[in-house]
């Protein structure tokens, strides 16, 4: 009752009849004004300190609990699901995602140099500087992955993406190539090794060009 009075848009707390015959599920539904309302008691202290008194009580964790404990490996490899479906329980293999990746990268690369050079001509980008034209084909090139390609091969590929609950290799260099690498140090490693190598190519580049 003082939740009703304190949070503002709350129009009424009802509970569900229709529960499980252990009677261990109980589902409550709160109803506001507005979306806004909602999104206030989202963030109330009020609806923080409930649930903390309430998560000792709990059979399972919340599924705000849930989201927390999980933990992505980098911030690529989970956005590799499927439109419209939820986020999986076990994350695609690594491997997985840069073959789908590789696919995708070609499809666009293909696709753009067939395309781009006849638009390029058309908008009168033929003779401007080649940062400009990079930076066009860039746009070009990513908005047609996120929107095209890579939503296309999910649709495709989704059940072989999906990782099955038995798919837990633990031995080495199969975890690596399934979860990527574990160390940070190691990752930098990898990093470091590839920027300087991009700088060495380019240095030396640039020392034999007239």
């Amino acid at each position: 009752r003082q939740t009703r009075i304190s949070q503002p848009g709350l129009i009424s707390v009802t509970q569900s009849t229709d529960v499980d015959v252990k009677g261990e599920l109980k589902v409550l539904f709160l109803k506001f004004t507005s979306i806004d309302h909602l999104n206030a008691w989202m963030t109330s202290p009020i609806r923080t300190r409930m649930l903390e008194k309430l998560e000792p009580l709990l059979l399972a964790p919340s599924v705000f609990q849930l989201q927390r404990d999980r933990l992505l490996p980098d911030t690529f490899t989970d956005l590799l699901t499927r439109q419209g479906e939820g986020v999986p329980k076990l994350l695609p293999k690594k491997w997985k995602v840069w073959w789908l990746s590789t696919i995708g990268l070609w499809v666009v690369i293909f696709v753009r140099d067939i395309i781009v050079p006849h638009y390029f001509d058309r908008w009168g980008l033929t003779n401007t500087p080649d940062w400009i034209q990079t930076f066009v084909q860039l746009v070009i090139a990513f908005f047609f992955n996120a929107y095209v390609v890579t939503p296309f091969l999910m649709m495709v590929f989704s059940e072989w993406v999906r990782r099955k609950e038995n798919e837990r290799d633990r031995k080495e260099p199969w975890r690596t190539l399934n979860d990527g690498v574990r160390w940070l140090w190691l990752k930098a490693m990898i990093v470091a090794a590839y920027c300087g190598g991009c700088a060495i190519a380019w240095a030396l580049n640039s020392s034999t060009t007239p």
